[in-house]
């Protein structure tokens, strides 16, 4: 479980646009906390 600070994402589903790995990942924001699992 990764937390990151992202206040401007305003997404639910944010995928990741790394070039080596192809993964989705499941952002939720809580009180301006990203929860990436």
């Amino acid at each position: 479980m990764r937390l990151a600070r992202q206040p401007d994402s305003q997404y639910g589903f944010l995928p990741t646009a790394t070039p080596g790995r192809r993964l989705l990942h499941r952002i939720q924001i809580w009180d301006g906390r990203v929860v990436v699992q």
